[in-house]
């Protein structure tokens, strides 16, 4: 899967969402298509932390914030939520914490089916945070297009295989550039090369499934409300004839297959969209351009320093990833989850090792705690993701690393541990320009 950002995050939970769509890797070996973060599509009131592009269907995933972590998360689709068996209400007349959020994937979903005819299923997830340990859903929703979620890469993996089965009618690289492209029509054009990697076929292979009986036609035009809620994220096979002469006994002269297209080329459009117009200030993260990156490694310009990706990862276990007081402060505080992430930067003919830690508390305070401590020499820290994968070219020592405590620019909730090496000689915790790459690494995003 390719990660795309596109602007700046809309909800606190958005770092896990990226975490784990990131976790389930480049290329389509595990999942493939191309996932568009901090989205805001034309048309609805409605913004997405991501909008995933699947050869097989489209993913239209919100974050839910919840007011701390959670053992247990009651979430009804239309009823009320409880947290630990705490009632949660929305904003306004909502009925629970996720009804906007739903409401707005609704709009969206019809709105793409309604433009573009797309032939996949468009579906939608509900990324709660900070931490849910268990989400229910009672069973007969689980038959809805819609899951509520901690997006861990198993609860998404698990959502993705159910709500873009396999099976299904397959996305072409036309159809993926014009899905991208009606999202965002200034997007840049990916090429077959970057689109294939992510499971989208060429034509001549692409695959369409005919229905055995096609239902009842319905309306083309239907009021938001009225919409019904098992029908909101359509199937394609559900599109009502093109003709609206069909013959009566159920046959029909055509299918809708233009939309698929439109849909594909939608995402595809507005993927290449958010990575030309990410080109940010100084000192704002800037991701590489997907066509760079079929050849090179996804980085990121933060003051001045290009930061390579080289591994990331994520984990609930805070504990599991940390040593020394970190790891034993870690054992008794309520961690929401801890980011992994390995970086190279050139320093003229030099290369720096940055190794960056994210931990996510239930409150600032706790945030604080962590970092004073941290601060303080001897006192420890986190693990390094490319050490522990083993995705190093040339492994770094961190033993005499620079090192640098900091609240993370996302969130004053998260805490960043940051240390910072020559690859090839000598390194130094004094060392000013190692300072410098670990000072600025506060603002890498954790994400390919």
């Amino acid at each position: 899967m390719r990660l795309i950002n596109v602007g700046a995050q809309r909800s606190k939970v958005a770092d896990d969402i990226r975490a784990g769509l990131t976790a389930l890797g480049r290329g389509d070996a595990v999942v493939g298509g191309i996932a568009l973060l901090s989205v805001k599509p034309q048309g609805p009131d409605a913004a997405f932390d991501a909008i995933v592009v699947l050869p097989r269907g489209v993913l239209l995933i919100a974050g839910v914030d919840l007011p701390g972590p959670a053992m247990r998360l009651d979430a009804p689709l239309r009823g009320q939520w409880k947290s630990d068996n705490w009632p949660l209400v929305g904003s306004g007349e909502d009925t629970n914490p996720g009804s906007f959020a739903l409401a707005a994937a609704q709009a969206t979903a019809q709105r793409l089916h309604s433009e573009t005819g797309i032939t996949i299923p468009i579906a939608a997830i509900l990324a709660t945070g900070p931490f849910v340990d268990t989400v229910v859903q009672p069973e007969a929703e689980l038959a809805e297009p819609v899951r509520v979620l901690f997006p861990t890469p198993a609860a998404l993996r698990e959502a993705i295989a159910a709500l873009a089965p396999e099976h299904g009618n397959a996305c072409t690289v036309e159809e993926a550039r014009a899905v991208l492209r009606t999202l965002d029509p200034n997007i840049s054009i990916l090429p077959d090369s970057a689109l294939t990697k992510e499971g989208f076929l060429i034509r001549a292979h692409a695959t369409r499934a005919v229905p055995a009986e096609v239902p009842a036609a319905v309306p083309d035009e239907m009021p938001a409300d009225d919409f019904p809620t098992t029908t909101l994220f359509m199937d394609p096979t559900m599109m009502s004839p093109s003709d609206p002469e069909a013959d009566r006994d159920g046959s029909r002269k055509s299918l809708k297959v233009l939309p698929i297209a439109a849909l594909c080329l939608v995402i595809a459009g507005i993927i290449a969209a958010i990575v030309l117009a990410a080109g940010g200030a100084d000192g704002e993260p800037t991701p590489t351009s997907p066509e760079s990156s079929d050849t090179e490694p996804a980085s990121h310009a933060v003051a001045g320093y290009e930061y390579t990706v080289v591994a990331t990862s994520a984990e609930r276990d805070c504990a599991a990833k940390t040593f020394g007081d970190v790891k034993a402060l870690l054992e008794r505080k309520n961690c929401g989850g801890i980011l992994l992430g390995s970086y190279t930067v050139r320093d003229g003919e030099r290369t720096a090792a940055v190794s960056i830690a994210e931990i996510e508390f239930a409150t600032p305070a706790d945030a604080d705690e962590l970092k004073r401590l941290a601060a303080a020499p001897g006192s420890g820290g986190a693990l390094d993701a490319a050490t522990e994968s083993a995705a190093w070219q040339q492994q770094p020592s961190f033993d005499n690393a620079a090192y640098h405590a900091a609240t993370s620019a996302a969130s004053e909730n998260r805490v960043r541990l940051i240390r910072t090496a020559w690859q090839s000689e000598a390194s130094s915790p004094d060392d000013s320009t190692l300072g410098e790459i670990a000072k600025a690494a506060t603002k890498v995003p954790l994400m390919h």
